[in-house]
């Protein structure tokens, strides 16, 4: 079996609304906070096409979607209540791989209220590393089929992986 890997790098912010310890107190991952992070796509294949098992030149298109939905921007989950105090005068974009931004469904007031609704992206379910891993393999899977596992790593402590 030949595998083959890329890394990816993303700032950006998320909270675990619903987080609590075992002892019932709350975590500070509850929240707003960032990370810098690693996404790494690992690929494999029995076989290789042109002595590659791909060429990485065709997971540019995965750097654009990390560029655009992930890269300097706040995920939060879509039930997340902090989201009510929120002024709810926008919809919901059409989601790649899972991942939804707000749209203005008028124009915005300032531009601090564009710069604010523009940095949100929305996903259904808890922004969590492990989440993020699941959303990005099943949204990439059609499109790479080579895709064996998709890692996150919020810190250089830290990974979690789907495959």
């Amino acid at each position: 079996m030949y595998k083959i890997s890329k890394q990816f790098g993303a700032s950006y912010g998320h909270r675990v609304w619903n987080q609590t310890l075992n002892d019932g107190q709350v975590c500070k991952c509850r929240r707003l906070h960032g990370h810098n992070s690693v996404i790494e796509l690992e690929l494999e294949s029995d076989s290789l096409t042109n002595d590659m098992v791909l060429d990485y030149n065709e997971l540019k298109m995965f750097k654009s979607f990390v560029d655009e939905y992930i890269d300097h921007r706040t995920i939060l989950d879509i039930n997340d209540p902090i989201l009510n105090h929120l002024n709810l005068k926008y919809l919901i974009c059409a989601p790649k791989f899972g991942f939804s931004k707000v749209d203005a469904l008028y124009p915005f007031s300032d531009d601090a209220e564009r710069e604010l609704y523009e940095s949100i992206i929305l996903i259904d379910c808890v922004p969590t590393s492990e989440n993020f891993c699941r959303l990005i393999f099943n949204g990439l899977k059609g499109i790479v089929p080579q895709l064996s596992s998709v890692s996150w790593s919020e810190t250089e402590k830290t990974n979690a992986s789907y495959s």
